[in-house]
């Protein structure tokens, strides 16, 4: 179980840096008003919010001690795909 938690930890972590490349590409190119790049945003935002909720709700169920850590890192991770799923790229920045 310790493998799934690391694996989903660092899954999310991914998904939350290839989200701010993405949104820092937005600050040098402005492609904002690319709708295909808003739609593949959104869906990454979806599914780092499924991660995200997923990772928290193992963690806490499955543990008795509580990780800090992974609760953190589990509300970036819904923080930064709230913002995603508005449809806003610069709202990560």
């Amino acid at each position: 179980m310790e493998k799934l938690i690391k694996a989903l930890f660092y899954s999310i972590l991914i998904i939350i840096a290839a989200l701010l490349i993405i949104s820092a590409g937005n600050l040098v190119f402005r492609f904002n008003h690319n709708e295909t790049l808003v739609a593949v945003f959104q869906i990454f935002s979806y599914f780092l919010m499924a991660l995200s909720i997923s990772l928290i709700t193992i963690q806490i169920i499955l543990t008795r001690h509580p990780h800090y850590d992974i609760w953190l890192v589990g509300t970036a991770g819904i923080v930064v795909s709230i913002l995603g799923i508005s449809g806003r790229l610069m709202g990560i920045l």
